[in-house]
C-alpha cells in the first residue's frame, strides 16, 4: 500500500511539474521572480525533497532526496539520491540518479548513471553511449536512439527506434520503423508490431532470442487524428462547452476568473497542496455526511458543488496561458474573454496529444481546485471583514 501511494503521489506531482513551466514561479524560482535562471552549484548539498521551476534549471551539485524539476532547459549533472521527475523543452541527464527517473519533454538525453528505472515521454529521447541504466526502459517518443546499457528490459512505443547499444533482457517494440545494426547486443527476445515488415532491419547475430515480427491490426473504423468518431467530436464539444463555461464566467465574475490565472503562477506550490487535499477531503465529506438522514441534503450540496469545481477547473490552464499571453490584470469584457478563449483552445488542443494530454487533465484538476479553494477562502474573509 505504501508503494503504491508513493507511486500516485510522485506521478501527481510530475503531472504539476509539466505544467509548472507556464506559471515560470517555482518553489525554487519564487524566490527572486526576476530571475530565469535556477542553478544548484557544484559544491552545494541539498537535504530532502528538492523543487526547481525557471526558464533553466542546472543541477550540478548533490541532492538527497527526491527532485522534482521543471523548466524550457534542466541540466542535470550532479547527483540526485533518490528519484528524478523532470519536464522541460530540453532535458539532458548527465549525472548520476540512485532511483527511478520520470522524464518529459521536446527532446530528453540521459548520458549519466540510473540506478533502477526509466520512465520517459518525448519527441526525441536519447539513451547515449556513456548511460547505464541499472533496471528498465518504457519509453513513449517519436524518434528513439539507444547506443548505452540497460541491464533489464525495454518497452518502446515510437515512430522510429534505432538500438545499437547492449539491452540485457527483452526488447518490445511498436512503431513505424526500427533499426538493429551490427554492434548492437540484445540478450533476450525482441518482439516488434509494425505496419510494415520491411520497416524492420535486424542485423545478424545482434538478437540472442527469438525475434517476432508481426503487423499491427488495421483498424477499420473512422478516426481523426488517432481518435474514434464519436470521441473526437465529444472532445470538441467538450471544448466548445468549457468556452461558453469562460464567457458567463467573464462576464459574472471576471476578478475571481482573473484571479485564478495568479494564483496558480504565483503561489503554485500552495495551490497544488490545496488542489490534492480538495479532492481527497471533499468527497470523503460528501459520503459521510450522506450517511445520516440529517445530513443527506448537505453531503449532496457538497458533492454537486465538488463536480462543478472539476468542471470548472479545466479552465484554469488554459486561464494561466491566457496570462501568460495576454495580461489578463488589463482586459476587461469581450477582449478578458477573447484571451481565455485562446488560452482555453491551446489548452485543449494539447489533450489531443497521447500521453500529454493525461497529464494536462490531471494538473488542471489539481491546479484549479487549488485555486478555486484559495479563492473562496480569500473572498469569504474579506466578506467577514467588511
Amino acid at each position: 500500500m505504501n508503494s503504491r501511494y508513493a507511486f500516485y503521489s510522485k506521478l501527481i506531482l510530475f503531472s504539476l511539474l509539466t505544467f509548472s513551466m507556464l506559471a515560470c514561479n517555482g518553489w525554487e524560482y519564487r524566490r527572486d521572480k526576476k530571475a530565469k535562471r535556477v542553478v544548484l552549484a557544484a559544491n552545494e548539498v541539498h537535504e530532502g525533497w528538492y523543487f526547481a521551476a525557471g526558464d533553466q534549471v542546472v543541477i550540478e551539485g548533490t541532492i538527497n532526496g527526491d527532485a522534482y524539476v521543471a523548466g524550457g532547459i534542466v541540466e542535470v549533472e550532479g547527483t540526485v539520491n533518490g528519484d528524478l521527475l523532470v519536464a522541460g523543452g530540453m532535458v539532458t541527464v548527465g549525472g548520476t540518479v540512485t532511483d527511478d527517473i520520470r522524464a518529459a519533454g521536446g527532446t530528453v538525453r540521459f548520458s549519466g548513471k540510473v540506478g533502477k528505472n526509466i520512465s520517459v515521454a518525448g519527441g526525441s529521447v536519447i539513451v547515449a553511449k556513456s548511460a547505464h541504466v541499472s533496471g528498465n526502459l518504457l519509453a513513449a517518443c517519436g524518434n528513439l536512439e539507444i547506443t548505452g546499457a540497460i541491464d533489464k528490459e525495454a518497452r518502446v512505443a515510437s515512430g522510429d527506434a534505432g538500438i545499437s547499444g547492449t539491452i540485457k533482457g527483452n526488447v518490445d517494440f511498436a512503431g513505424d520503423y526500427l533499426s538493429v545494426p551490427q554492434g548492437a547486443n540484445l540478450g533476450g527476445n525482441l518482439n516488434a508490431r509494425v505496419t510494415e515488415k520491411q520497416n524492420v532491419k535486424i542485423a545478424e547475430g545482434t538478437v540472442h532470442g527469438k525475434v517476432d515480427v508481426s503487423l499491427e491490426e488495421m483498424r477499420h473504423a473512422a478516426r481523426i487524428l488517432g481518435y474514434s468518431a464519436w470521441r473526437f467530436w465529444f472532445k470538441i464539444v467538450w471544448a466548445c462547452s468549457l468556452i461558453l463555461a469562460g464567457l458567463i464566467a467573464v462576464f459574472l465574475f471576471p476578478t475571481q476568473i482573473k484571479k485564478i490565472g495568479s494564483t496558480i503562477t504565483q503561489r503554485l506550490g500552495e495551490t497544488s497542496i490545496w488542489g490534492i487535499l480538495g479532492i481527497i477531503v471533499i468527497p470523503i465529506v460528501s459520503v459521510v455526511l450522506c450517511v445520516t438522514i440529517i445530513g443527506i441534503p448537505v453531503g449532496v450540496f457538497a458533492l454537486t458543488i465538488f463536480l462543478w469545481m472539476l468542471y470548472l477547473s479545466q479552465l484554469s490552464l488554459g486561464v494561466v496561458l491566457a496570462d501568460r499571453l495576454f495580461v489578463l490584470e488589463r482586459k476587461t469584457g469581450w477582449n478578458l474573454f477573447g484571451a481565455i478563449a485562446v488560452g482555453v483552445i491551446l489548452m485543449q488542443a494539447l489533450t489531443f496529444i497521447p500521453y500529454l494530454g493525461f497529464l494536462v487533465n490531471l494538473a488542471a484538476v489539481i491546479l484549479g481546485v487549488g485555486a478555486i479553494l484559495l479563492i473562496v477562502r480569500e473572498e469569504t474573509r474579506h466578506f467577514r471583514a467588511t
